[in-house]
């Protein structure tokens, strides 16, 4: 009987630690990984080196956001890479070609990458393609495309202060640009555990045909995420 008893103990911390590693497993690596490099250079978890990496993968924490939301929903989007760069393309050609308000740059920027979003989310839901990954293929190849073309495979520099100051000023020894992902992941963290949409997000995720029989507009919360 004890040596059951015992079995079943070590089961269950078996469960527990597959539980908890795979939850923070990636978590986990991060800190070991910092901790490694702490140890190999005494100059790496140092404030001006951390402020350096914030600012560096702000970029890709603006875009992991993003992606989530698809990704929620048991799908994913090959795009984004390519609408970023279609998106700051046009901000360049609007505010340094073409002279124009760095706000209506930021705007238009902002309206196409929405654009090309709504574009995805059209084909998924409305042309019934399988799966996201043929739509976002597809869209990433288009915007890689007309990027290309409308620069003419030139890079587009001097940027207005008001569209850099968000990419390389400082409040204090912290990035602009950090402190706008903070905001935004709150903004997100609220957005999908306080809203009506952000629940439903979760439950197309779980089960796409039980979240249409329950009253759940599965086709419009899917544009929403693209």
């Amino acid at each position: 009987m004890s040596q059951v008893v015992v079995k079943t103990k070590n089961e269950v911390m078996n469960g527990t630690l597959k539980r908890v590693l795979s939850k923070f497993g990636p978590l986990i690596g991060l800190i070991l990984l910092i901790m490694v490099l702490t140890v190999l250079s005494p100059k790496f978890l140092t404030v001006n080196n951390v402020m350096n990496i914030a600012r560096q993968s702000s970029i890709n924490a603006l875009l992991a956001i993003g992606m989530l939301l698809p990704i929620l929903t048991a799908g994913i989007d090959l795009s984004v890479g390519s609408l970023l760069a279609l998106s700051i393309m046009m901000m360049g050609i609007v505010t340094v070609n073409m002279g124009m308000s760095p706000f209506l740059g930021i705007l238009v920027c902002l309206a196409v990458g929405a654009g090309f979003g709504w574009l995805n989310g059209i084909l998924l839901t409305k042309l019934r393609l399988p799966h996201p990954f043929i739509s976002t293929l597809g869209t990433m190849n288009i915007a890689r495309g007309i990027a290309l073309i409308v620069t003419g495979a030139a890079p587009i520099a001097g940027f207005p202060y008001a569209i850099q100051f968000l990419g390389r000023e400082f409040v204090g020894p912290i990035p602009v640009s950090f402190l706008l992902v903070i905001v935004v992941y709150v903004i997100f963290h609220i957005f999908l555990t306080r809203t009506q949409t952000g629940r439903y997000i979760y439950a197309i995720g779980g089960n796409p045909e039980a979240a249409r029989l329950s009253g759940i507009n599965v086709d419009r919360v899917l544009i929403i995420v693209a």
